[in-house]
């Protein structure tokens, strides 16, 4: 093997060109000391062609440090080094830097250590896979391994979450070859794929197309159900309704998921022939055993489209509910809105604001806001409409709310109050200023929670009333970790 020197000269590192090999045991010595000054160690180092491990095993001698690692130094490695007082660390770090080695320090330990690159990241090795498959794609187009290429860059386009992509990639890979064993496999994930961004008839034509060209196995089997489904979507229930009867004829459900699968394409397609009753009855069946999680969205989506027409406004709103949660865009708009209008007809306006939150926080506030306008004015939560009712009553409302969590309407209600305090006995001052207070603790205003009780304290006089205070701010002062706080308000001092 032959060596190659560094020569390190008033603490520059140059790389020299290889030197000749030296007969076994011909090592030049090299002059190293070591000064410690303030905690921190320098060398000065004087080494012509000089062995590495015989430099940094001095360095470390000299320090009394012990050396790990030092087998990964090659018996041949060389340096030429000439520096003067400088730090140890970096020192050594640029002279094993030479052999592709790095230092690392420990409480009297030298640690050698390889310097290895950083691993690619995953997109990263996804990209070079895509960047080979392409170029091999365009090399050789007609390979036999062509095939599996493509599938290959269609999958990682999946992976990725490039779903235009994925697809576009898969139904390439079906026209360039056809006769593919790959074939199959991506005609049905274009399929899933599609019939996930509800296209329909796109996912239908993929689905036959799967069918013509497999007879037979579990992709067949998911093929048919995946057209049947499909048809049922787009409109076409007796088509569908056809498609389900012969894979039962020719193929029975062999497990409980299947028979669920089949039975709510059925209860679809009757239920969109008007016959809700019947889709009630299928949709019951389906339920034997346990809802498998996979199927619970449409389970409650045509649970909700079934409800009978007499049904009570505040089950049907419950069903509608079921959906949105577990729908997404435009269905859970849809779902939430017709929850809300439902629990108003109900006559339940503080459930059809919690609901009307819900939806803001979901992302289809716009879905609810007619409701929630409505319901807030049922509710008096407007100056004007607040004006003609009775103050406990006004109070009342405003603790429905607050055991709603109803903050901001809350707050708004009990605010409106406060100009007539005067005119209210303690117990309903106390009422109004820890109502106050634990609503504005909701929307995370504590210091103005905290104020507004020792605004209340100035008003009532009866000691158990004014423990109310005390303890409504302990335990706020205590919810958010203010422990002294809390302590001292435990103890009467707010």
């Amino acid at each position: 093997m032959r060596p190659f020197v560094v020569t390190l000269a008033l603490g520059a590192l140059l790389l020299c060109a290889p030197a000749p090999a030296l007969a076994q045991g011909e090592t030049a010595a090299a002059l190293v000391s070591t000064v410690q000054r303030e905690n921190e160690w320098f060398c000065s180092i004087l080494a012509p062609r000089a062995a590495l491990s015989g430099i940094v095993e001095q360095l470390a001698r000299s320090m009394q440090f012990e050396v790990e690692g030092l087998e990964l130094i090659s018996p041949t490695a060389l340096v030429t080094v000439d520096l003067r007082d400088r730090p140890v660390p970096q020192a050594v770090e640029w002279i094993l830097g030479a052999s592709g080695l790095r230092s690392r320090w420990r409480t009297g330990v030298l640690q050698i250590q390889r310097i290895l690159p950083d691993s690619p990241t995953p997109d990263e090795l996804r990209d070079s896979a895509l960047a080979t498959y392409t170029s091999a794609l365009r090399s050789f187009p007609d390979a036999e391994a062509a095939a599996a290429a493509a599938f290959a860059k269609a999958a990682i386009f999946e992976q990725r979450g490039n779903i235009a992509q994925a697809i576009g990639a898969y139904d390439s890979l079906v026209r360039a070859f056809p006769q593919s064993v790959q074939a199959p496999e991506a005609l049905i994930r274009a399929a899933r794929q599609l019939f996930r961004q509800a296209n329909w008839d796109a996912a239908a034509a993929h689905y036959a197309d799967l069918l013509r060209l497999a007879s037979t196995g579990p992709l067949a089997l998911e093929a048919r159900l995946g057209f049947a489904s499909s048809l049922a979507r787009k409109g076409e229930f007796r088509s569908a309704l056809r498609l389900i009867a012969a894979l039962d004829t020719a193929s029975p459900a062999l497990t409980r998921m299947e028979m669920h699968q089949r039975l709510l394409v059925r209860a679809r397609c009757v239920l969109g022939e008007g016959n809700a009753a019947t889709a009630r009855t299928l949709l019951r069946k389906s339920e034997n055993g346990g809802l498998e999680t996979e199927l619970e969205l449409e389970f409650y989506e045509l649970s909700a489209r079934a409800l009978p027409t007499d049904a009570p406004p505040e089950f049907a709103a419950v069903a509608w509910m079921e959906y949105a949660r577990r729908a997404t865009d435009d269905q859970r708009a849809t779902a939430v809105s017709e929850a809300t209008r439902l629990t108003r007809l109900a006559g339940d306006e503080i459930g059809a604001l919690a609901l009307d939150r819900w939806a803001e926080l979901n992302g289809v506030g716009d879905a609810t806001r007619a409701h929630a306008l409505a319901a807030r004015e049922a509710l008096g939560l407007d100056l004007q409409s607040l004006s003609s009712d009775l103050a406990a009553d006004r109070l009342a409302r405003a603790e429905r709310l607050a055991r709603a969590r109803l903050w901001p309407e809350a707050y708004s209600t009990f605010a409106q109050l406060r100009e007539q305090t005067p005119a209210l006995d303690e117990s309903a001052r106390t009422r109004l200023y820890t109502g106050l207070a634990k609503s504005l603790d909701g929307q995370d205003r504590v210091d103005e929670a905290i104020t507004m009780l020792r605004e209340g304290l100035e008003l009532v006089t009866d000691a158990e009333l004014r423990r109310e205070f005390y303890l409504t701010a302990a335990a706020i002062l205590e919810s958010r970790s203010r422990i002294d706080d809390a302590i001292e308000a435990y103890r009467g001092r707010l």
